[in-house]
């Protein structure tokens, strides 16, 4: 348990600083409302990405999804905040940021948290 908390609180460090520093970079919203569309952000990817996506997949597929469910979740965000979207590059890039660390973080995963289950299926 407290090796998902460890990648948990890896994760949504990562994406709560993406969030709250793009955020006022691509909109009107404050750096404050960045923290919370990241905090949001990082828990939906890890519950779907991490703990889903990734023990029935590879990195590749796993990294994937968590950029696409994280662009996802950021656009309905700041729509949600502001009641306007974001741009398809302002997505792209955000998405592309995310993607990048989900790397790192799914070879910490395989590693360290669900070297488990990896056992238990083999």
């Amino acid at each position: 348990m407290s090796d998902h908390i460890r990648a948990l609180g890896i994760k949504t460090l990562a994406i709560v600083i993406y969030a709250a520093v793009l955020t006022p970079l691509f909109t009107d919203l404050s750096f404050g409302q960045g923290i919370a569309i990241g905090l949001i952000v990082s828990v939906v990817s890890y519950a779907v990405g991490d703990l889903v996506i990734l023990p029935m997949s590879n990195n590749t597929v796993a990294k994937a999804a968590d950029a696409v469910i994280a662009a996802l979740v950021y656009w309905a965000g700041v729509r949600a905040f502001n009641g306007f979207g974001l741009s398809v590059w302002e997505i792209f890039f955000f998405a592309l940021v995310v993607g990048v660390s989900e790397w790192f973080l799914h070879k910490y995963l395989a590693r360290f948290v669900l070297r488990d289950r990896n056992k238990a299926g083999t």
